[in-house]
């Protein structure tokens, strides 16, 4: 798989693209899920405004703004990495020395190991892919709920014109008046040329620092009123904010979409399916991370859930499940340091937070290693309560999906960020952010083993969720 340097693709189906799965008798080659729907979006947002119902019947409580974002760039990255204080504002610090450095192989980044082939935890140099900058295009948004709203300020969206902001709901109602305002699409045609130059900000690369793949360049802020500001044909902003909703459709069909999130081969019911009786070698292997500060295997370094020294986790090929286990009640949390994930090529991961677990980022990176492609990571929770499941500052994120489908109000936050994502919740709320798409690409289901061969298999689970929500959400309320 090509990796990205300086410039990203611009054509969404092609940046995305993995091999196509093949059936569990044979070693996996992706998720065990499709993702044709799924790896069109870098953001997707789940949730209504106010209580209701899902789209699985499930009663589901109102969380306001299911996709908000202020300042910066989704579907491009035109900053340093990580940025430099010239493209920081008052909203927002730079990243250049709050975040620690991206390792390399040409300097010294020792830290602890762990491989999933052998559970074995030793000693590793980490090794992660360079963050690439420039445009990529993807910046898709997806607002599945008839009751939903859009909220973006300040925000230039890079998106394929053939898909840009969908929302169930008409763009009146999604995108409403006086909601969004200073916000922009760029979908790569002569009227909006200038704004992929210009706006948000301007930057030009020099290199990156040797040992450290930390981007360089100069540029500036691109002030948001004035001649340089986004002409009003790529406003995403609404007729009452001067704009005209560029880029957004309404009233379009999510139906595949959530079929491939909630039907019954569909992911919520594969990832919480897959067991060790279900997922054995060739086929994937599992490991569970120790996190609850003492024990044997324990990767923590600070107490409790608390991840705060380098950590390198080695893949092997085909599907590997990583669970958590923070030690009961206990969120997890990477702390001033560095995670790498790395493998061959045709390694993909799973990681399955606990149902009692939140996952907290401060002042610390997740990235893919130089070996692994950059579509191949999800941190998974289907934790169902109104928490932030996702909870993230000062972080540069680089080949990472995260994914919150308990469908019962869980947020994605996250503040002062750049990489290469996608983001998956009821609610997500962004703020000083750049990033472009990375997550499941396009693929094909896997053919199922018979249910005679599995402890639990997926099919009809879709018809058990209700169920299995509300007894979820009343365990966890008693």
């Amino acid at each position: 798989m090509k990796k990205r340097r300086t410039k990203f693709a611009l054509n969404l189906l092609s940046a995305v693209a993995i091999a196509a799965l093949v059936p569990y008798d044979a070693k996996a080659e992706g998720f065990g899920f499709s993702t044709d729907q799924i790896g069109q979006y870098l953001l997707i947002g789940l949730g209504p405004v106010n209580d209701g119902e899902d789209e699985t019947g499930t009663d589901v409580p109102g969380i306001g703004q299911a996709v908000n974002v202020n300042n910066y760039e989704l579907g491009a990255n035109k900053a340093p990495t990580p940025s430099p204080s010239q493209f920081g504002t008052a909203n927002g610090s730079s990243l250049l020395g709050n975040v620690p450095n991206i390792p390399n192989g040409a300097a010294t980044y020792s830290g602890t190991s762990v491989s999933t082939g052998t559970g074995v935890i030793g000693s590793s140099n980490l090794n992660a892919q360079e963050v690439g900058t420039g445009i990529g295009g993807d910046g898709n948004i997806a607002i599945t709920h008839s009751d939903w709203v859009l909220n973006l300020q300040d925000v230039g969206v890079y998106a394929d014109p053939s898909v840009g902001i969908r929302c169930t709901a008409s763009v009146a109602n999604c995108n409403e008046t006086a909601t969004s305002s200073n916000s922009a699409f760029y979908d790569g045609d002569v009227v909006s040329a200038a704004l992929a130059d210009n706006f948000p900000n301007t930057f030009t690369r020099t290199g990156f620092t040797p040992g450290t793949n930390n981007t360089e360049g100069t540029g500036q802020d691109v002030p948001t009123s004035g001649p340089n500001s986004p002409p009003a044909l790529t406003l995403i902003a609404p007729p009452g904010n001067g704009g005209t909703n560029a880029g957004v459709t309404g009233n379009f069909n999510f139906t595949p979409l959530l079929d491939e999130f909630f039907g019954s081969d569909g992911a919520w019911a594969t990832i919480s399916g897959y067991n060790s009786g279900n997922l054995m070698e060739p086929d994937g292997r599992f490991l569970t991370l120790n996190v609850s500060g003492s024990g044997t295997g324990n990767v923590a370094g600070g107490g409790a859930g608390i991840i705060n020294s380098n950590l390198e986790i080695n893949l092997e090929s085909g599907l590997n499940i990583i669970d958590f286990d923070t030690g009961g009640g206990v969120n997890l949390l990477l702390s001033n340091t560095t995670l790498v994930i790395d493998g061959p090529e045709d390694a993909f991961a799973i990681f399955r937070l606990p149902d009692d677990a939140n996952f907290n980022i401060a002042i610390s990176n997740i990235l893919a290693g130089d070996r692994l492609g950059l579509n191949n990571i999800v941190f998974y929770t289907d934790k169902a309560d109104t928490d932030q499941h996702f909870n993230f500052s000062n972080t540069i994120l680089n080949g990472i999906s995260f994914w919150s489908l308990g469908r019962s109000g869980g947020e994605i936050n996250i503040d002062n960020a750049q990489g290469c994502v996608q983001l998956v919740a009821d609610k997500i709320t962004l703020n000083d952010v750049r990033f472009d798409y990375c997550g499941p690409g396009a693929g094909t289901p896997p053919e199922m083993p018979e249910p005679t061969s599995l402890t639990m298999t997926a099919t009809g689970l879709i018809g058990l969720f209700t169920l299995y929500r509300r007894k979820k959400r009343a365990s966890q309320t008693a």
